[in-house]
């Protein structure tokens, strides 16, 4: 009974246009993840991991 949910909103943050303006075609999800501050984004050290 979930799948079908899950499968729209993937299809609704990943293969649809942002519709606000100025998105430049951007997906809700690329919009999201450029907003995010550049640590957000990046790996955790080695050492973070496997604590």
């Amino acid at each position: 009974m979930q799948v079908d949910p899950d499968i729209w909103l993937a299809t609704y943050n990943t293969g649809r246009p942002h519709q606000s303006r100025g998105m430049n075609g951007r997906t809700p999800l690329q919009a999201f993840l450029e907003g995010l501050p550049p640590s957000a984004t990046e790996a955790p050290p080695e050492d973070e991991i496997a604590a």
